[in-house]
């Protein structure tokens, strides 16, 4: 159940409307008001979220309600918006969870110091690791928000986004591409510069049915990109990011209510991430994505070995397929799979499923496999591991004869 602890925001971001109507301005609600609200909210449920834009605005004021939800036991578990920098306050954090805070919502936005300057957000990047590990530390979770296609990014930004969100373990990555919000200094200055590609203000509310604004379409002339390519990196982003392990991985916690919420909450994000490829790919400002076609999928012929386009035979796709076969499909392995399949879209593998997948690479291929290599365009396919094993084996010798022996 939401609560509200109060309006507006300290801060004056160039792309935030709240700081383009509040003004660097927030006005907090009667602590008794708010104990009294919490005091009936208890009687429904134990789940609160409080819904200002910044909880941290005020910290003795948030101090003080803390407390005093200790001191009545309400025993609620809730999360927060809140800026980066309440990672610098461990007190705060720790009072926090006490009261039951396990999640808070950040805007980070970016994670090039030039970006954050460009649109006067107050934070340094250089601090975020530690913030966040601050954070963590607490015992709470960070839902975070990014946006893509700022200024200072370039083709090269949504990889390294996408490894920043699974290296620092964000629970919920909430990720968009910028829209420049009509009356906020971000949008007059597009404006200004010709830059903005609606047709009037009122496009960006009607574009898309299911949003109030369109988070993956490119509603302006990007600095370092077309608007094309910030659309296509955008979908590379969230497709890096919502891979059933990172999934799993982010939304484990030793609190089961809470862990449940973090898996429903990324299941939803990686629905709205098909549908956002999707829209990129119909966008009008991407004429290229018309001609796309699926690669043609190589099945696999058979239990022993994989004959390749140029004859040979490969025992690395030959040993994938058996595990596959033995321990993932259906029907002791009736299902064909094809070398190129998506093991995931398929239901070939689960999030349970690749861990055990990946526990095999490690044994059988004598890798060892850091957190920030499990992305999906690395695990995807029969094919896509092939080639992750073949660039990464440390022992080439003795797992090729191990491989020999399996797939022979």
């Amino acid at each position: 159940m939401p609560v509200l602890l109060g309006v507006g925001c300290r801060n004056t971001c160039d792309y935030c409307c709240i700081g383009t109507l509040y003004k660097g301005h927030y006005y907090l609600r009667k602590l008794p008001t708010v104990l009294d609200e919490l005091a009936e909210l208890r009687r429904r449920t134990r789940r609160s979220a409080f819904v200002e834009t910044n909880s941290y605005n005020n910290r003795d004021y948030l101090r003080r309600v803390c407390r005093a939800m200790i001191d009545r036991g309400f025993q609620f578990i809730w999360g927060a918006q809140s800026t980066v920098d309440i990672g610098d306050d461990p007190e705060t954090l720790a009072l926090m969870r006490k009261a039951g805070c396990r999640v808070l919502f950040i805007g980070m936005e970016a994670i090039e110091q030039m970006n954050l300057d460009a649109v006067h957000k107050p934070y340094a990047v250089s601090s975020y690791e530690r913030k966040i590990r601050t954070i963590h530390e607490a015992g709470i979770r960070i839902a975070g928000f990014f946006m893509y296609g700022l200024d200072g990014d370039t083709t090269a930004t949504a990889a390294q986004m996408s490894r920043f969100i699974i290296r620092h373990r964000i629970a919920l990555p909430m990720v968009n591409v910028l829209v420049p919000t009509p009356g906020t200094p971000l949008y007059e200055r597009l404006k200004r510069d010709d830059r903005v590609l609606m047709k009037d203000e009122q496009e960006f509310l009607t574009n898309n049915p299911t949003y109030n604004s369109s988070f993956n379409l490119c509603f302006y002339k990007p600095r370092n990109m077309t608007p094309a390519e910030v659309e296509e990196g955008f979908v590379e982003l969230l497709e890096k990011a919502v891979g059933y392990w990172q999934v799993l991985r982010r939304s484990v916690t030793t609190d089961i209510a809470l862990s449940l919420f973090l898996l429903y909450m990324n299941y939803l994000f990686r629905k709205n991430v098909s549908r956002s490829g999707n829209s990129a790919m119909n966008s009008s400002f991407n004429p290229q994505a018309a001609g796309r076609s699926r690669r043609p999928t190589r099945q696999d012929p058979g239990p022993d070995n994989v004959a390749m386009a140029d004859g040979s035979n490969h025992v690395i796709e030959a040993t994938l397929l058996r595990y596959l076969r033995e321990e993932c499909l259906p029907g002791n392995g009736s299902v064909t799979v094809g070398l190129d399949d998506n093991l995931f879209d398929r239901g070939i593998v689960d999030s349970a499923g690749l861990i055990s997948f990946i526990g095999f690479m490690e044994k059988e291929f004598g890798l060892t496999i850091p957190d920030e290599d499990l992305l999906p365009d690395n695990f995807m396919s029969v094919a896509a591991i092939a080639r992750y094993v073949r660039s990464h084996q440390q022992e080439p010798h003795g797992s090729q004869q191990k491989m020999s022996r399996l797939g022979s």
